[in-house]
């Protein structure tokens, strides 16, 4: 969360120091004009990669780093205290693909320092989280939940001068692979006395039938750069936190004493590069 609130408020600060500068070189007239929207080709000064008002094509891909909140509620009951275990819910290593289409259209100001954008999109994902236990007995056991959806989202973006833009919006996500849980743990080591033979894979077959991944609702900010080539070609680079918006699994009977966790939230960081064609 420290880390959020630090990009943020990185990107209100650089947003506020160029317009700071750009206000004071503007006289009244170029204000009240600055604000009324026309399509980049009637822009007179646009820069060059402002100049297109046709929308794009592109894709994007990248990499996702994902975790899941609170997990170590949901899969460690209460009746057991923390000062029993150590547990580690970091994003998962490594990183995973994310990818997907998308189109967009954009409209600046007409002195050509300001636009805006909406980028519709359809992505795919691989998300989840993962959870590692490690109890004063000497037993550890690695949770990797590796859940993969379709994103669908609109993206509202706003740009300034060369190409640099924050971006904000809605997002759906639908589960389509809802039960890929891989378990492991050095079991039969802790207890070399009575093994039992194959007991990871039914511990991980009884997850697989307790917790499902159910659809999702995330909230995606981030900023990046766009820049378009007199081709009609463009390139990008984005960053984005995704922050789950509602509970991410569904609990089911069990003899584990796994409860229902409403608190359970999908975070995770996408990083991606894309390329862009004006379409005529």
């Amino acid at each position: 969360m420290k880390r959020i609130i630090c990009i943020l408020i990185f990107n209100c600060l650089l947003f506020s120091l160029c317009l700071s500068q750009d206000l004071a070189e503007m006289s009244t007239e170029e204000l009240s004009n600055s604000f009324q929207l026309k399509d980049y080709q009637k822009a007179s000064n646009a820069p060059h990669w402002f100049k297109d008002s046709t929308w794009h094509m592109g894709v994007r891909g990248g990499v996702t780093w994902s975790r899941i909140t609170d997990i170590e509620n949901t899969i460690v009951s209460s009746i057991y205290s923390r000062d029993e275990y150590e547990r580690d819910t970091s994003f998962r290593k490594p990183p995973r693909f994310v990818g997907g289409v998308f189109s967009h259209k954009k409209w600046v100001s007409n002195n050509g320092q300001w636009a805006i954008a909406m980028q519709p999109e359809i992505s795919f994902a691989m998300q989840g989280g993962q959870f590692h236990y490690h109890d004063d007995r000497d037993l550890i056991y690695d949770i990797d939940f590796k859940f993969n959806y379709f994103l669908f989202n609109s993206m509202f973006k706003l740009y300034y001068k060369c190409g640099f833009h924050i971006m904000a919006g809605p997002q759906f996500e639908l589960a389509i692979n809802r039960s890929n849980i891989d378990y492991r743990s050095n079991y039969n080591d802790v207890n070399n006395d009575t093994p039992v033979l194959g007991i990871d894979l039914q511990i991980q077959e009884n997850l697989r039938q307790t917790l499902q991944a159910e659809h999702n609702f995330s909230i995606p900010v981030g900023a990046g750069y766009e820049y378009m080539f007199d081709n009609n070609f463009g390139i990008m680079i984005e960053g984005r936190y995704n922050l789950g918006m509602v509970d991410l699994m569904e609990t089911g009977p069990n003899g584990y004493f796994m409860e229902e966790n409403p608190a359970e939230r999908s975070r995770s960081w996408h990083l991606t590069f894309g390329f862009t064609k004006l379409l005529q």
